[in-house]
């Protein structure tokens, strides 16, 4: 199974280690039709028509794996949905998902194409 990650899960970051043992692939960008907002401590994730080519990486997991992040992410409360995600070459003709979050971001700050951590952010 592949993933797309874009926040708190990207190397670095502070769920970083959740993905210790799968397989980093690469970084990656979306095709534009998705905007990031920062929610503090982490990013939501929201398809958009009028979108940006935003950055992430891309990992393959393992079925484990997939169960622990939708747990992480917030599934099963409603904060956010696991779907596919539309990616550029060379990752446009996969199969990849990501978490897409559920609920109203109109009070948050728009990131841009990359959301950095809070203790890098400026």
């Amino acid at each position: 199974m592949a993933i797309f990650v874009y926040g708190t899960l990207r190397q670095g970051q502070c769920r970083a280690d959740v993905l210790v043992g799968q397989i980093f692939v690469g970084t990656a960008r979306t095709q534009p039709r998705y905007r990031l907002y920062d929610l503090g401590s982490y990013p939501a994730l929201v398809p958009v028509q009028d979108g940006r080519a935003l950055e992430g990486e891309v990992w393959h997991i393992d079925p484990s794996c997939m169960l622990r992040l939708d747990k992480v992410e917030g599934v099963d409360r409603g904060l956010y949905r696991r779907g596919p995600i539309e990616l550029q070459p060379p990752f446009d003709t996969q199969h990849v998902a990501a978490w897409f979050y559920l609920h109203d971001i109109s009070v948050f700050r728009e990131c841009g194409v990359s959301w950095l951590g809070p203790a890098t952010h400026g």
